[in-house]
């Protein structure tokens, strides 16, 4: 309907490459934000794959393969971040639906 009054629009082209370099920054700077506050907080974190084994009490495996128990109060499971949503684009959620 806008060529009909002149006006022309290009139809978009996606740079993933400059896409995924956004992303990446990103999430760099969500990431220093919250070691950041858990250094300013005197909070411990742990890279890897844990399990809780009791009340208080979580063992995990890091990056490199060794086995830590850790005897605690409280535990944050960081599973990643949620979906970014793109401005203009509407995606319909249900549990059939995976996006990452």
């Amino acid at each position: 309907a806008f060529d009909t009054l002149g006006v022309e629009i290009p139809a978009p082209k996606l740079n993933l490459k400059k896409m995924m370099a956004h992303k990446d920054t990103t999430v760099a700077s969500n990431v220093n934000g919250v070691a950041f506050l858990f250094k300013k907080n005197k909070i411990d974190s742990f890279r890897g794959t844990g399990k809780v084994i009791s009340a208080g009490k979580v063992s995990v495996t890091g990056e490199d393969g060794k086995v830590e128990e850790i005897e605690t109060r409280n535990v944050v499971i960081a599973t990643g971040s949620d979906v970014a949503g793109i401005p203009g684009v509407k995606v319909d959620f249900d549990e059939k639906v995976i996006v990452s």
